[in-house]
């Protein structure tokens, strides 16, 4: 496999590793650790979680919005971004453009009955 593909066992390994993501909203239901709380497929999760260390390294305080799939690559919610985070965020958001949100090697843009994805030619 690649560095871009996790299993789901794996991030929520990661999430527990960093003890969760905090929610910007709803505060009282706890951190985030279920890989549940993201919308995207098993190939963007490392691009997600090199995201997370980047952002954590730069003092992030991991407030979590949302994260889900659009127009065939990644959108990226994030509250309290540390100086020059969003351009980390930007960054990420692109190699998903070109990245199979299956399996994490290099994709194509198709459309699949009006939707658009990100998969690679063994996906489609």
């Amino acid at each position: 496999m690649n560095n871009n593909h996790r299993t789901d066992k794996e991030f929520e390994s990661f999430l527990e590793k960093i003890g969760g993501l905090q929610r910007a909203y709803r505060t009282d239901k706890g951190p985030i650790l279920s890989r549940n709380n993201f919308n995207i497929g098993n190939g963007w999760l490392g691009i997600t979680q090199r995201l997370f260390e980047t952002l954590i390294a730069l003092g992030w305080d991991k407030s979590f919005v949302n994260i889900k799939e659009k127009f065939g690559g990644m959108s990226i919610f994030l509250d309290n971004l540390p100086e020059n985070g969003f351009h980390f965020v930007i960054e990420a958001e692109k190699e998903t453009f070109k990245t199979c949100e299956v399996c994490g090697e290099p994709g194509d843009q198709h459309k699949i009955n009006g939707w658009i994805y990100k998969i690679g030619r063994a996906h489609v």
